[in-house]
């Protein structure tokens, strides 16, 4: 078995860091162009990783664009994705 050299092992670092806590990768945030040092990239009190679970826009904070936020329409049990039902 070969040894690792030391620009695969910063890659790996890379890849598996996670600065923010949000349980996402520095290098999945880059690709979903979300801040890797910022757990909330949109400020709208839900973090990214949740955002992606849910499928909501962890770049916006109203991912369907009904005016009503994604954070009050998943904390009153609305669908933040159909922009027919909010509060």
């Amino acid at each position: 078995m070969r040894e690792l050299i030391a620009e695969e092992i910063l890659m790996l670092q890379f890849n598996l860091s996670d600065p923010d806590g949000d349980t996402l990768s520095t290098a999945k945030e880059l690709l979903l162009g979300t801040d890797p040092l910022d757990a909330d990239t949109d400020n709208d009190w839900v973090r990214d990783n949740f955002e992606i679970i849910k499928g909501t826009n962890p770049l916006t904070g109203d991912t369907d664009g009904d005016k009503s936020g994604d954070f009050s329409e998943l904390l009153y049990g609305f669908d933040p994705l159909d922009p027919s039902v909010h509060p």
